[in-house]
């Protein structure tokens, strides 16, 4: 006697609640308060900090591909080098809150980013770049909002200095650079409306230029430039397109600085623009940075040495600062190893997504993480933003991207060896 089979509901797919994790993570990254630590420094947090144990449990219970053996031996190496540095450089001076921060942030970003890229699934990358540009979106309403209470002479925390920071207090410059990455997305988003995507880029748009961060603005045209032509099977198009948008919000710009409020605001970006005084600075910086590392080439002064050997004073005040060039703060305080490693895993993660998206079919939004890396790459050129959650959540999605393979050429046809029989009559 058979027994037979009743009909059998299909199977639902398994929740993605890795994917869940990573994009709520990518979701709350603009909201990050500041704490003071005990010797003054600043150290900053994130609410998706919150988020991050998901993140890891994801990755060990339930992780759903492999990551390329190459970019994550460099991404594991530079915090083992920075720790390693950072202890022998401990011999001849003391540590200080700030380079123990700082030596823990790194191995804390590198181990969220391999979990990430662990937990998503393949095809995933698109909809953790839809959180991080939404968190970006959402973050610039809140900030144009303390903006126009700023011009109506209600000082907020959401500006400092003229310049806009939002939710992210104190730095509009890092600031800026997760709006340019927000842009980005949402301008490359091919989901949206028409209507949809020329508002929410609006938005982003005017609160980039708000932040007044220079460095923030060439990375997001880098960007968008090196995503648009990853993206696309015809760069001639993909270029005159660009122009054609570049002319018409041009003229739009300039249909809304001839407003009272729009002159105000024209006002204040260039006073940002023009301030030429920072950018001495930062060469007086580079050629500090460069005469450390000519004395410590080889381990570099530790995480946090050229932040703790440099002082500034400003207007009464005075502090650390930084080298505000990522890859010279490499060199300086891991040495050349550290640098090099740090500039490979920048170049070789955008080397790779430009590859992945050349292929056909191309992985879904390998060009838009392609060209958030880059602007990432051309920002950290005058600014910190190694250590930037953002920075780190584009990592994980090129760490997870298939490697592009080399293509196997078979001949269609070869020449004959061995002699051609003649016919044979008969």
């Amino acid at each position: 006697m058979r027994l037979r089979r009743g009909p059998q509901t299909p199977s639902r797919p398994p929740i993605a609640w890795g994917r869940a994790a990573v994009c709520l993570y990518a979701g709350l990254i603009p909201l990050q308060p500041v704490l003071m630590m005990p010797d003054g420094s600043h150290l900053r947090f994130a609410a998706a900090d919150a988020v991050a144990p998901l993140v890891l449990l994801a990755a060990i219970a339930a992780p759903q591909r492999r990551l390329s053996a190459g970019l994550t031996l460099v991404a594991i190496g530079i915090p083992l080098l920075a720790l390693f540095s950072t202890l022998i450089a401990a011999r001849d001076r003391s540590l200080t809150w700030y380079a123990v921060g700082k030596t823990a942030g790194l191995a804390y970003l590198v181990s969220v980013a391999l979990a990430a890229a662990r937990a998503l699934e393949r095809g995933a990358e698109p909809a953790v770049l839809r959180a991080l540009a939404f968190g970006g979106l959402w973050s610039a309403v809140m900030g144009l909002a303390g903006y126009a209470a700023w011009l109506a002479g209600i000082p907020n925390s959401l500006v400092s200095g003229g310049r806009l920071c939002s939710t992210m207090p104190g730095d509009p410059n890092i600031y800026c650079s997760l709006v340019a990455v927000a842009l980005l997305i949402t301008a490359m988003d091919a989901r949206l409306t028409i209507a949809g995507r020329v508002a929410r880029v609006g938005v982003l748009a005017l609160a980039l230029l708000l932040t007044g961060s220079r460095s923030g603005v060439v990375g997001a045209a880098l960007g968008l430039a090196i995503a648009a032509f990853a993206s696309t099977r015809d760069p001639w198009s993909t270029a005159a397109r660009g122009v054609w948008f570049l002319m018409i919000g041009a003229l739009v710009a300039a249909v809304a600085f001839q407003t009272a409020p729009g002159n105000r605001v024209a006002a204040l970006l260039g006073e940002q623009v023009w301030r030429t005084w920072t950018v001495e600075n930062r060469f007086t910086l580079y050629a500090r940075a460069l005469q450390l590392f000519s004395e410590h080439p080889l381990l570099g002064l530790g995480i946090g040495g050229f932040n703790d050997l440099n002082t500034w004073t400003m207007e009464g005040r005075g502090g650390h600062i930084p080298v505000h060039n990522t890859y010279l703060w490499a060199f300086v305080d891991l040495g050349i190893v550290g640098g090099m490693l740090l500039a490979g895993l920048v170049v070789g993660a955008i080397w790779c997504c430009a590859r992945a998206a050349a292929r056909r079919p191309a992985p879904s939004g390998a060009g838009v993480v392609a060209g958030g890396l880059a602007a990432m790459a051309g920002f950290n050129l005058f600014v910190d933003g190694f250590y930037q959650r953002h920075f780190w959540v584009l990592m994980a999605c090129a760490l997870g991207l298939p490697v592009a393979r080399r293509v196997r050429r078979v001949t269609a046809w070869r020449w004959r060896t061995g002699p051609t029989p003649f016919p044979v009559a008969r």
